[in-house]
């Protein structure tokens, strides 16, 4: 029975120090280890959380910096925005219509407008 404990405590544990390590210890000495590294292994988790929600943040904020106005998306295709929302209402070129107005409203990814220049097919 004795073994079957210390051999859960040393699960815990994990191989640091192993089993001539902690058969010197008490019984609470090995919980207090147990606990140390439990508490060790979930800030490590937390960290690890922290980082992949501030990468997804980065990411949102790079392709929010994406957006263009007609006028814009003219100006980096160096044509009219006349004939820029021309191609938009022709379907040669992919825009995001803005809700909210009577008029259209477009906005443009800049993703979007060099896979039109290439000639690519834009996935989404």
């Amino acid at each position: 029975m004795v073994n079957k404990e210390l051999s859960k405590y040393l699960a815990k544990i994990g191989s640091k120090g192993g089993k001539a390590a902690a058969a010197g210890m008490t019984k609470a000495q090995r919980v207090a280890r147990a606990r140390k590294a439990s508490r060790a292994r979930e800030v490590k988790r937390m960290e690890n959380a922290t980082m992949e929600k501030i990468t997804v943040i980065d990411t949102l904020h790079a392709e929010a910096e994406e957006w263009m106005t007609a006028s814009e998306a003219a100006t980096y295709l160096k044509t009219a925005p006349r004939s820029l929302l021309r191609l938009v209402r022709d379907g040669k070129l992919p825009a995001y219509r803005l809700s909210g107005s009577k008029r259209h409203t477009y906005r443009f990814l800049a993703r979007d407008l060099d896979a039109a220049l290439m000639g690519q097919a834009v996935t989404q």
